[in-house]
C-alpha cells in the first residue's frame, strides 16, 4: 500500500496490540493488527482486528484465506448492544476524489437462514467513527445487496438507498468473486460493482461524505440467534 495513505492509521492500529506478520493459526486477538499479503505476494495490508475474541471470531483455515464467524452475543467491546461483530478493519485511508478498487472472493457458509434485521458483509467506512459506511455489501435475510449513503448538499442530511438487490437468495458454501471500482464523492462520485464477473451496479452520483474512507470485512449484524460465518480469499487493492 501506499505508505502516506496507510501510515498515520497503521500507527493507531498498531498501538493497539501485535503485528501478526504472518498468521496461520486460528483467533488473533481482538485490538491486535493482522498484516495479510495480496494474493501474489508484492503487497502486504494492514488490519485492525474487531471481534469479542471468542475462539472461533476469526480463523485461518488455508494461505491466503480468513474465516469470520459470530454467534449470538458475539459484540465487540466498542459495539453499542444489539450488534454483533467479527471483522478486520484496513488501515490505509483513501482520500476523497481517489479512485480505488477491491476484489475478493467471499463464502457465506450453510447453515440456518439469517434472521438479521440487517447484515453487513464488507464495507467502506468514512474515516469518522459516526457515520454509517457509505458502501456496503450487505444481506437482506438470504439476498445480497449493496447500499450506499451520501450526505445531500441541500440540508446536509445522509441519503441512504439499496441500489442492487438481488430478487434470488444467495447459494451458502458457493464462492462469489467481487470487484468493487469506487470514487466517493459528494459531487464526482462513481461506483461499479461485479459479482462473478457480471456487472450488477453502475452508478454515477453523490457518494459518501468527503472525507476519507478505509475497507473493512468479515460479518456485522444486528443481533440474531443463529450463527453465520463466512470466509474471505484473495483480497487485493488497488492502489496498493
Amino acid at each position: 500500500m501506499k505508505a502516506p495513505v496507510t501510515l498515520m492509521r497503521a500507527i493507531a492500529i498498531a498501538a493497539a496490540g501485535m503485528v501478526l506478520a504472518n498468521p496461520t493459526l486460528a483467533g488473533p486477538a481482538n485490538g491486535t493488527v493482522l498484516v495479510l499479503p495480496s494474493p501474489n505476494g508484492d503487497s502486504t495490508y494492514a488490519f485492525g482486528v474487531q471481534t469479542s475474541d471468542k475462539p472461533w471470531s476469526i480463523e485461518t483455515p488455508a494461505a491466503g484465506a480468513l474465516r469470520f464467524e459470530v454467534k449470538a452475543g458475539d459484540r465487540w467491546p466498542n459495539d453499542a448492544p444489539g450488534r454483533e461483530r467479527s471483522e478486520i478493519a484496513a488501515a490505509a485511508i483513501y482520500p476523497p476524489g481517489e479512485d480505488i478498487a477491491v476484489s475478493y472472493d467471499f463464502t457465506i457458509e450453510p447453515g440456518v437462514a439469517s434472521s438479521a434485521k440487517w447484515l453487513v458483509a464488507g464495507q467502506f467506512h468514512a474515516n469518522d467513527r459516526q457515520t454509517p459506511p457509505p458502501f456496503a455489501v450487505e444481506m437482506r435475510g438470504e439476498k445480497l445487496a449493496i447500499a450506499i449513503r451520501y450526505r445531500r448538499a441541500e440540508d446536509d442530511a445522509i441519503q441512504s438507498q439499496y441500489i442492487y438487490s438481488d430478487p434470488k437468495d444467495l447459494e451458502r458454501g458457493r464462492p462469489y468473486a467481487m470487484q468493487i471500482e469506487a470514487r466517493f464523492s459528494t459531487t464526482d462520485g462513481a461506483l461499479r460493482v461485479l459479482r462473478d464477473g457480471i456487472e450488477i451496479v453502475s452508478y454515477r452520483g453523490p457518494l459518501g461524505y468527503d472525507n476519507g474512507v478505509y475497507w473493512k470485512q468479515g460479518v456485522y449484524r444486528s443481533s440474531a440467534d443463529e450463527p453465520i460465518a463466512a470466509t474471505y480469499r484473495n483480497l487485493r487493492f488497488s492502489p496498493g
